[in-house]
């Protein structure tokens, strides 16, 4: 018995030691990333997914109408995808960077879709909506997707001074760009009305129709968030395959 107690509290101090080793490797396992700890749903969260990602809303019967001043990086195709971003979003940045080249490449530059890009600044984001008006302007003198390009590149950069830099980097026409940008905001609000009215909650939302006749898109299919690569593939092969005269027009 005295042995016994003895013993005891040298097992207390064991037993203690290991549950503190245990709650060490648990929190280093969490902040790794090797367990599954539960995380905050944000908008627009990337995510891997299935080349099956894409969402079926053909019954929704949602129609587009494209307006002159929407950026398209190509023509005479009978697809479309229609992004709504953010240029304050990182998962639009990370759409932006990973998986836009491939599918310009791919589908944009040989003819076979049509891109279109819509504003949706989030009021999360202070300095959004100053970047897609800025934005709006470099597309009145042709340099869009130049802009794009800056305005991904440096996402946490977006201040008036940094604005203007771009602007002064892509020597766009200072007179036609003040001009613009005192107009631009009505251009924004349109694209966010647009929208809202075809269910865009969160960015980067993308939604993936046929172009009639007449110009409008009939939308069939829609990815919510910065899915990779395949799942973009899927999507539009799909309706290719599906009308392969009209889209090869």
């Amino acid at each position: 018995m005295e042995r016994l107690k003895r013993i005891l509290p040298i097992l207390d101090g064991v037993a203690a030691v290991s549950m503190t080793v245990a709650a060490l490797a648990l929190l280093w396992w969490l902040v790794s990333g090797r367990v599954g700890a539960p995380q905050m749903e944000l908008v627009g969260a990337a995510r891997e997914a299935p080349a099956g990602a894409a969402e079926d809303v053909e019954a929704l019967r949602l129609t587009v109408a494209p307006s002159s001043d929407s950026p398209a990086s190509a023509s005479g195709a009978r697809v479309a995808i229609i992004e709504f971003a953010d240029f304050e979003c990182p998962f639009c940045e990370k759409y932006a960077h990973e998986t836009l080249p491939r599918l310009r490449a791919d589908f944009v530059e040989p003819r076979k879709v049509i891109y279109l890009f819509k504003h949706f600044p989030l009021d999360m984001h202070p300095q959004a909506r100053a970047a897609a008006q800025m934005a709006v302007c470099a597309a009145a003198q042709a340099k869009f997707w130049e802009m794009h390009a800056l305005l991904f590149g440096s996402p946490r950069n977006l201040a008036p001074h940094a604005l203007t830099g771009y602007a002064r980097g892509l020597r766009l026409d200072n007179s036609k760009l003040q001009t613009c940008l005192s107009e631009s905001a009505a251009r924004i609000d349109r694209d966010e009305a647009e929208g809202k009215r075809l269910g865009v909650t969160s960015t980067p939302t993308f939604l993936f129709g046929e172009i009639a006749k007449d110009g409008s898109i009939s939308v069939r299919r829609r990815i919510m968030g910065a899915y990779g690569y395949e799942a973009f593939r899927a999507a539009i092969q799909g309706l290719l395959d599906a009308s392969p005269v009209r889209a090869g027009n």
